[in-house]
């Protein structure tokens, strides 16, 4: 059974911000990379809504987790964690019509203080949908990369 951790649910919900070209439209890949984007942000912020806001209505994270306990377990550790990083790198988005899939390597820092007492590398891939002309991310899979 794969432990749901909330250091792996941001993991899988976290990635790099892609500065979209100036007065250009955004292709598929810019979407969903400003999307994990705010994301990142919401969880470094300690709000969820930046990060409910871009799951599917069929949200899945590894075969139990759902939007609700999502959002329930976000909030325990951001009361228990003031202080959370997000590092993201090795993003790969491909698009292929109307479904992407994502992957990144994501490092998460958590503390009371401004030194991080946890921190945690994982594998993370993602899928994501194009409906009504908007992406939203409806599975996640993680994988821990060591650390402790």
């Amino acid at each position: 059974m794969m432990r749901i951790t909330f250091s792996a649910i941001v993991g899988g919900v976290v990635g790099a911000l892609l500065l979209a070209g100036c007065g250009e439209p955004e292709d598929d890949a810019a979407q969903i990379a400003r999307a994990i984007g705010a994301m990142q942000a919401g969880i470094e912020e300690r709000r969820t809504t930046p990060v409910l806001a871009h799951l599917a209505e069929d949200f899945r994270a590894g075969e139990d987790l759902r939007q609700r306990e999502l959002r329930a377990m976000m909030l325990y550790h951001f009361r228990r964690y003031p202080d959370i990083k997000v590092v993201i790198h090795n993003r790969d988005i491909r698009v292929q019509g109307d479904q992407a899939d994502v992957t990144l390597e994501a490092l998460l820092l958590a503390g009371r203080s401004v030194l991080p007492e946890r921190g945690r590398r994982y594998s993370v891939s993602m899928r994501w949908h194009k409906r009504a002309g908007e992406w939203s991310l409806s599975r996640i899979r993680w994988q821990t990369r060591g650390g402790g």
